[in-house]
């Protein structure tokens, strides 16, 4: 079943808790788990984000907006409440669900359970059976769980689309890029093994004139990063400053190499960059063709055809095109995802009778 956008509800205060386990951290790569439980603490629901702790860390938890709550450690089933929402998207996970004695668990799958993520393959089955229901962020993770679950519900990625959005304003561009050659290209995201480095080397040498700047931490088992005199690599930068970077680039990159583990892949960076309205160029991934009809979205079958379209991408100011691109993200923002979830999760309430 595939969710559908409409009004946001307004907030409830009988809805279960919802608690996200210690996964990612908080303040690490802002994306999937941090934008859905933002997203639902908007629409009412109390929800607790607990951080990985390390042993010696000080515990406890710290209020971080409306209705939303950074936990450091296990949270006391006091807090939680009765029969919370435990929202898991790492099977691992499904091991200690009965320390939050649920009253609905939500699998979300957001990746497939290959390359690097392979470990999770042992969890997936004991996971998809233990939940209630099934949310899958990519056509193909949809397709992997339909027929083995009777709640399925397809639910992409999305844009933080407020946030992004003030990219396409004039306003403060980092210092650190100012003195770069034009055009500036950009990508936003993790340094990790899924980017087709070998393809982006020879791109970045036949376009000399051309910047490549990387925003984004090292990631997994990244391989060194290449070197070159137009490649700029910045690190990790903070979640609030990424439209200013985005600001800065004349057009937008997602490189991904093409594999089982991309094949699967919805791109946060994809809704990011359409937020910006900037142009996209893109290798093949299935979820990112779905959209390649779009005006300024150009989907790349090999490094020619990269090189190609990102010469066109970077002159294109064509404002039709930035409306549209912007437009795509605001139908498919986090908002509008966590009310689709919203709905799916208040029927599963009611067949369960679960209230705080």
């Amino acid at each position: 079943m595939q969710c559908n956008g409409g009004r946001a509800p307004r907030p409830e205060t009988r809805w279960p808790s919802v608690v996200y386990p210690p996964t990612i951290d908080w303040s690490y790569l802002y994306q999937r788990p941090q934008q859905l439980m933002t997203a639902l603490a908007r629409l009412g629901y109390r929800v607790f984000f607990c951080n990985p702790t390390p042993v010696g860390q000080r515990r406890g938890s710290r209020k971080l907006g409306p209705n939303l709550y950074l936990v450091h450690g296990f949270p006391p089933p006091a807090i939680l409440g009765p029969a919370p929402i435990v929202w898991v998207s790492y099977p691992p996970h499904v091991r200690s669900l009965a320390l939050y004695r649920p009253g609905v668990v939500v699998f979300d799958a957001v990746d497939a359970p290959v390359e690097e993520f392979a470990a999770w393959a042992a969890d997936i089955e004991a996971l998809r059976a233990g939940a209630d229901v099934v949310f899958a962020s990519s056509r193909a993770l949809y397709a992997s769980h339909l027929g083995r679950h009777p709640e399925v519900h397809l639910c992409p990625n999305g844009a933080d689309y407020a946030h992004f959005a003030r990219a396409a304003a004039p306003g403060p561009l980092p210092v650190e890029l100012l003195g770069l050659p034009r055009p500036l290209v950009g990508y936003i995201g993790a340094l990790a093994g899924w980017i087709d480095w070998e393809l982006l080397r020879t791109v970045a040498a036949a376009n000399p004139d051309f910047s490549f700047v990387f925003v984004g931490p090292p990631f997994g088992g990244a391989e060194e990063l290449p070197s070159g005199p137009n490649l700029h690599f910045l690190g990790h930068r903070d979640y609030r400053l990424l439209p200013d970077y985005l600001r800065a680039f004349d057009a937008c990159l997602i490189p991904f190499r093409l594999s089982p583990l991309t094949a699967a892949c919805n791109p946060i960076k994809l809704w990011e960059y359409l937020a910006a309205g900037k142009p996209v160029v893109a290798t093949a991934l299935p979820e990112v063709e779905e959209y390649g009809t779009c005006p300024g979205i150009w989907v790349a079958r090999g490094t020619k055809e990269f090189g190609l379209y990102l010469r066109q991408a970077v002159t294109d100011r064509n404002p039709a095109g930035v409306l549209a691109r912007q437009a795509l993200a605001r139908e498919n923002s986090w908002d509008v995802r966590a009310a689709q979830i919203h709905r799916v999760l208040q029927r599963i309430l009611a067949q369960k009778r679960v209230t705080r």
